[in-house]
């Protein structure tokens, strides 16, 4: 953990030093559907990753009042690690996964849906950019949208995306984004992915390094996100990432005149039932918390 420390400390004074600007690299391939890519995505919460599945499920449940958790839709699911725990840890009444990769919903289904007793989670094939044309105005109590804005090409597609995703949201709702953010120059963001990649290598989940290599060049950078929150909009707009070295941004869509957090966090109970076992990843989340925990909440609208 010592090293993980050093390397990690300085990873973020570089970055707090540095004035310089990463351009983006789009993303080679937007659709993730060969095999060895979708089986090793649907492994990946055994690794660091499940470090981001805790803190997007605590911020979820922080966020979202207990007395609306009926209907909630989670937008490019992926193969539904995250989907299905907010069905059965947050405990929505109602929770669909939708992707547009037919690979990607099979291993959830497979995994996922047809594992439960229950009849509250389902998955379905979906371009997201269409969203408002097969669902109504107001029928989703929660929408989420994590770890996919770096996928798309341009910041109007995200743009769209967010839109949408307040149209099918009830007035009482709750937006969630939580997705990736670029760092300053290459030399910190290949620090870092090869800092938080190693346990991908050692698991022997080459895809999904490379994958995440990827999407670290293509994340937007805060700014850029926080750009796709409407004018128009009918909900308050927040964003939050950590102090040091912001790797990740949450942004989220509130009733007017309600809090952003409602809730005290997830036990810590829940939160070991969803980090890998290796000792890494408890040391990781802690350091996240931590720094999110002493980041300003930034008002956007």
């Amino acid at each position: 953990m010592i090293k993980a420390n050093l390397k990690l400390l300085g990873a973020v004074l570089q970055n707090t030093l540095s004035k310089a600007v990463f351009l983006r690299t789009p993303e080679p391939e937007v659709l993730i559907t060969d095999p060895l890519s979708v089986s090793e995505y649907a492994k990946a919460e055994e690794t660091n990753m499940s470090v981001i599945y805790a803190m997007s499920l605590d911020y979820i449940h922080r966020i979202v009042p207990q007395e609306i958790r009926d209907k909630a839709i989670d937008l490019c699911c992926g193969p539904g690690v995250c989907t299905s725990k907010i069905s059965s840890l947050l405990e929505f009444n109602d929770v669909i996964g939708v992707d547009l990769s037919e690979p990607m919903l099979n291993s959830a289904r497979k995994n996922y849906a047809l594992k439960t007793e229950s009849s509250n989670l389902s998955f379905k094939k979906l371009d997201i950019t269409k969203l408002d044309s097969v669902y109504e105005k107001a029928q989703f109590n929660l929408v989420t949208f994590m770890c996919a804005a770096h996928h798309f090409q341009t910041l109007q597609d995200v743009r769209s995306v967010i839109s949408q995703a307040e149209n099918v949201c009830t007035d009482n709702g709750y937006i969630i984004i939580i997705d990736l953010a670029r760092l300053k120059t290459k030399q910190v963001t290949d620090k870092y992915i090869q800092l938080m990649g190693e346990d991908y290598l050692k698991s022997g989940y080459t895809s999904f390094y490379n994958e995440f290599k990827n999407s670290m060049y293509a994340a937007w950078t805060t700014e850029e996100l926080a750009s796709c929150v409407s004018p128009d909009t009918r909900k308050k707009w927040y964003q939050l990432s950590p102090m040091g070295l912001p790797t990740l941004q949450l942004i989220v869509g509130i009733p007017p005149k309600k809090s952003v957090f409602n809730n005290p966090p997830l036990s810590q109970t829940v939160i070991k039932k969803i980090l890998s076992k290796e000792p890494f990843p408890q040391w990781s989340y802690k350091a996240l918390t931590r720094a999110l925990t002493f980041s300003k909440l930034k008002t956007l609208n």
